[in-house]
């Protein structure tokens, strides 16, 4: 599948004065109207763009909260030394960095890092590494496309830069729609082997304590 190309930003040197301000202006009104189409609910067809800016958001604060719920998961089988994490997956873990001299400062681990460690942090905790589905651990292409269009519509820097193309946007939301289901159904399905695995193992040791007791009942008749 083809990279998309996101449109280019060359400034125009016979531009003057006034031609950039009204330009500038026009990005400004651009940005403020999707600001007006939530408070006033008024969206329509029109607002086509305001949909795929408001998709694309949307789409990394549904994952990135997904990573942090994921890391939270984790959290208490790290404290209690369970599993084993490296430096690097610690700081991303609680997004805090300490230095030499023991002090620490807030670390902000940049999307596809965070992502990629929560989600082998998770499985490490449900002892499903080696079932990661490949979609999981090499991302699609999709999502750093996605993920520039993001940076790109986040610092606009004319008109045409703030705007999503119609093959844009048809291309990461096929991929990623799917891509984000496989991930939920992913962790679902760890989940659930998880607590099986964990009912196992009380059971056992249940019919293991009942074994005991029994025998040190026997061993105590007269």
């Amino acid at each position: 599948m083809a990279n998309i190309i996101p449109p280019k930003i060359i400034p125009n040197p016979k531009q003057s004065n006034s031609e950039r301000y009204d330009e500038d202006l026009g990005l400004i009104t651009e940005i403020f109207s999707d600001f007006k189409a939530v408070g006033e609910g008024n969206i329509s067809v029109e607002n086509i763009q305001f949909y795929r800016r408001s998709w694309v958001r949307t789409f990394f604060s549904l994952v990135d909260a997904y990573a942090f719920i994921l890391k939270n998961r984790v959290k208490p089988s790290v404290d209690k030394g369970a599993i084993k994490v490296t430096k690097r997956e610690r700081e991303c873990l609680f997004e805090k960095k300490t230095n030499g001299k023991g002090e620490t400062s807030r670390f902000h681990p940049e999307f596809l890092s965070n992502l990629r460690i929560a989600i082998r942090l998770y499985a490490r905790s449900r002892s499903t590494e080696e079932k990661v589905p490949d979609k999981l651990d090499n991302f699609p292409s999709e999502l750093s496309i996605a993920l520039g269009i993001r940076h790109r519509i986040t610092h606009p820097k004319n008109l045409d830069s703030y705007s999503i193309t119609n093959e844009e946007f048809s291309h990461i939301t096929q991929a990623l729609n799917q891509w984000v289901k496989e991930l939920f159904d992913w962790r679902y399905s760890a989940e659930m082997d998880y607590i099986h695995k964990i009912k196992i193992t009380l059971n056992e040791s249940s019919n293991e304590l009942r074994e005991m007791i029994a025998d040190d009942l026997k061993n105590k008749r007269p």
